[in-house]
């Protein structure tokens, strides 16, 4: 009992929970979008993707601040694949989970890239487009 206690003691001042901006797993076509759009894209086939307002160092302020790790899960480790899509006013939808890990783990990527801000949306030429994205959500702990 005492090394559980150690063990969720060490993960919650030592894990770094990591979501990568590493897009994954394209879509290499376009489907039928958003009802009041005409089409979601993929991120590979457009001029600019989509990008989290502020860059990098925003994104990982945003991280440390909302990304949390789901109680009762000191076993568990790994990544969740989320798809969803950044709509022509930066707003996010269609949030689902492409490769899931574990439940509750499942459940906060979801929580988590629901409660993201406007992002800066892509274009197709200079039109703003909606624009499929994956990201893998990494749970990990990392010993310092």
């Amino acid at each position: 009992m005492q090394q559980l206690r150690q063990t969720k003691t060490l993960r919650a001042n030592k894990a770094l929970v990591f979501f990568s901006i590493v897009c994954l797993y394209c879509c290499p076509v376009f489907s039928q979008a958003h009802e009041n759009s005409g089409h979601i894209y993929s991120y590979l086939y457009v001029d600019t993707i989509p990008k989290f307002k502020g860059g990098a160092g925003y994104l990982n302020c945003f991280i440390k601040q909302n990304l949390k790790w789901p109680d009762n899960t000191e076993d568990v480790q790994g990544t969740v694949l989320v798809s969803f899509v950044v709509l022509s006013d930066g707003n996010i939808a269609n949030v689902k989970i492409e490769k899931p890990l574990f439940p509750a783990f499942d459940a906060e990527a979801i929580r988590f890239v629901k409660s993201m801000p406007k992002w800066v949306p892509g274009k197709v030429g200079n039109k703003v487009v909606d624009i499929k994205m994956y990201f893998p959500v990494d749970f990990n702990v990392i010993n310092e």
